[in-house]
């Protein structure tokens, strides 16, 4: 044989071995037209799901109900490929919605979040964690938009307590009569041992910092508040290893400097806002507030009925930029987050402003095309595409034919109970459900590999008892 022909004869059977090697690591358990499903996949979806059931372990019938669904989400999404829907305009519009989130969140993360949460200061936590000091205080609060009488008297009521405390009054006893802060009140201002920079708002931690054991501060202004704050007795813990803890002291980090990334939020949106040409149109909103039942003088507080507004009432844009605009529709999209006032209207008018413009600027730098952010919004997308599709040719079929059942039962003056209706609903759902994923299954002529089930059930077994064991450690 040449030479040349055996070297390439050689490289055949290499590249086959590899590839045969690859296939018995991670050995496929179900085909279907257009994709598979494979053992890294099922046994990644049955650790998550059974994370907190140690006693869950796998079996031939929970695998083939993982491998099954997760098939049929695949098929669902290409069957609404196949028949053209990314034109609905339900979908695209759920598309551009979710979005602005995934890259207004995403944003707000790299650009913001971690300019306050930094390396050195989960570091610096971390250092803090072996010495830790009780912390009480008597805390007066107040608002962003406290007026200024208000402030005054808190600031009054706080130096009131400061002369009582000199005068030689007790400090639990002042901090369950005179602090106005719900949690730790009736505990005579006891908020625990805490490490310094848990502590959110700068002054207070600056304050605590300078303290000496065993004696209270000055009255100052804080964050949220004015405070007189006690540094009692101290303890020694011993901390489990840096990465060990590390996300948790991220959490508390940034639970307790939202403020600080709100500023650095609330400070870009105003750039962009100039940079985008955002206006408000002031006339609509006032249309909108009197429509709504509000009084010809604006109570920002005053409970209205936004439910009066109209289907065209709601498609009007209340704000406009280069580039787009805000329809009062996006508002009241979450029914449980609705506005009740005009407050919380301005509230929910510039949280979705943010997300608008935030997307804007994240695009403009090509933020988008990230490769992380890519596969983010591409996940978001077939999510979307696969619920939308169910929606329409499961739920609405099934909502469809119920609402024909119930209104047939009426005229004959047999109606059915709320209860009847939702069980007849959801037994509807379930036929039309079988039969929609039996014909995807026959569409796509998905199969089954149960050659490979063997394998998959012995790596998956060895896989959930380390899961065991690790868990079982943190404890």
């Amino acid at each position: 044989m040449p030479i040349f022909k055996r070297s390439l004869f050689i490289a055949v059977i290499a590249l086959s071995i590899t590839g045969c090697t690859k296939q018995g690591e991670n050995p496929t358990l179900a085909t279907f037209n257009g994709g598979e499903i494979d053992q890294n996949s099922y046994i990644t979806h049955y650790l998550y799901s059974t994370i907190y059931k140690p006693d869950v372990m796998p079996t031939e019938e929970n695998l083939i109900k993982i491998v099954t669904d997760k098939a049929l989400e695949k098929m669902t999404i290409k069957a609404a490929h196949d028949n053209g829907f990314e034109n609905d305009t339900t979908y695209q519009k759920a598309c551009i919605h979710s979005e602005r989130k995934v890259l207004y969140q995403n944003y707000v993360q790299q650009y913001m979040i971690t300019k306050v949460i930094t390396d050195s200061l989960l570091l610096k936590f971390y250092n803090e964690i072996n010495t830790q000091y009780r912390l009480r205080y008597i805390m007066r609060p107040f608002e962003d938009d406290a007026t200024a009488s208000f402030l005054k008297l808190q600031e009054d009521s706080i130096n009131f307590v400061y002369r009582q405390l000199r005068a030689g009054k007790n400090f639990e006893d002042m901090a369950k009569k005179y602090s106005q802060e719900v949690n730790s009140k009736d505990k005579g201002g006891n908020l625990g041992f805490v490490v310094g920079e848990s502590i959110g708002d700068e002054t207070l931690r600056t304050v605590m910092d300078t303290l000496t054991q065993f004696t209270y501060s000055k009255p100052f202004k804080g964050y949220s508040g004015f405070y007189i704050a006690y540094k009692g007795e101290e303890r020694q813990v011993t901390a489990p290893p840096f990465e060990e803890v590390k996300p948790k002291i991220w959490e508390t980090i940034f639970r307790t400097r939202r403020h600080q990334i709100q500023e650095l939020v609330d400070t870009q949106f105003d750039k962009l806002i100039k940079k985008y040409n955002y206006k408000v149109d002031q006339n609509l909103r006032s249309q909108i507030r009197l429509k709504a039942g509000g009084s010809r003088k604006e109570n920002a507080s005053e409970i209205l009925n936004f439910k009066a507004l109209n289907a065209v009432d709601q498609k009007k844009s209340v704000a406009r930029y280069d580039g787009g605009e805000i329809i009062i529709f996006e508002l009241f999209e979450n029914s449980k987050k609705a506005p009740q006032n005009m407050g919380e209207f301005d509230e929910m008018l510039s949280a979705v402003a943010k997300r608008h413009l935030y997307t804007l600027e994240a695009k403009s730098i090509g933020f988008d095309q990230v490769d992380e952010i890519k596969q983010q919004l591409t996940d978001m997308r077939e999510s979307i595409m696969k619920s939308v599709y169910y929606q329409q040719k499961v739920r609405d079929r099934a909502a469809a034919i119920t609402d024909s059942v119930a209104t047939a039962l009426m005229m004959e003056k047999k109606p059915l109970s709320k209860q009847q209706q939702q069980k007849k609903y959801f037994d509807t759902e379930k036929e039309i459900r079988a039969e929609f994923e039996q014909q995807l299954k026959e569409q796509y002529r998905f199969t089954l590999l149960e050659s490979n089930f063997s394998q998959a059930l012995t790596e998956a077994e060895r896989r959930k008892e380390i899961q065991n064991t690790e868990r079982a450690n943190q404890k």
